[in-house]
């Protein structure tokens, strides 16, 4: 919730978004019946708030500087590193 705090969202809205990432559950079936795995990281996906979450959480590493060769690109909800190098062992 630190980046949020840092671009001073009021702390009750800190609250909300803290309480949408507790006790997250994945379900899902398998050949020997369901299973459950607690999600403990990441933005949700498919979510209205989704996008802006994710633009907050990933703005301070977007503006790390990096050397020439290293870039980051980032669409939506992925992000790549990119390194140019002319050989393969650097």
């Amino acid at each position: 919730m630190r980046p949020l705090e840092e671009k001073n969202i009021p702390k009750y809205l800190c609250r909300v978004v803290a309480s949408y990432f507790t006790n997250r559950v994945l379900k899902y079936d398998t050949e020997k019946g369901p299973k459950e795995y607690k999600i403990t990281g990441g933005v949700p996906q498919g979510s209205v708030l989704g996008p802006l979450l994710w633009n907050i959480m990933y703005d301070g590493l977007l503006k790390v500087p990096l050397p020439t060769e290293v870039n980051f690109v980032a669409y939506a909800d992925d992000i790549a590193v990119v390194i140019v190098a002319k050989q393969l062992d650097k």
